[in-house]
């Protein structure tokens, strides 16, 4: 796993070709929110990138199987599950699965 600082458009591109997981808003409960509908979440899925979040977001199903959920609280994450979790899904075909969902459930 690997953080990247801000990067913009192409950059973006050749990051988002290259990842298979990424990782969402997780301090939305620091100002008060527990249900959000960010736009990164769309874009993940919309290239078929799994990813994690702490939040109940609007656009996906609570059993969506291409969104860990970790608590939204102070707590240290627990990497292992989200590990255990890719580990799970590495050989589903992810990228269709969630390219499909974002066709038919997501606008933006």
């Amino acid at each position: 796993m690997r953080f990247h600082g801000p990067k913009h458009c192409g950059e973006l591109n050749s990051l988002f070709y290259e990842s298979r997981a990424a990782i969402g808003s997780l301090g939305n409960h620091r100002k008060g929110l527990r249900v959000s509908a960010d736009l990164i979440t769309k874009e993940y899925c919309a290239r078929g990138i799994t990813f994690v979040i702490s939040f109940d977001d609007v656009d996906f199903p609570d059993d969506f199987p291409y969104m860990p959920k970790i608590p939204a609280d102070e707590s240290p994450v627990d990497i292992e599950q989200i590990l255990q979790f890719y580990e799970r899904i590495k050989n589903r075909d992810i990228v269709k699965e969630m390219r499909d969902y974002a066709e038919k459930n997501l606008s933006w």
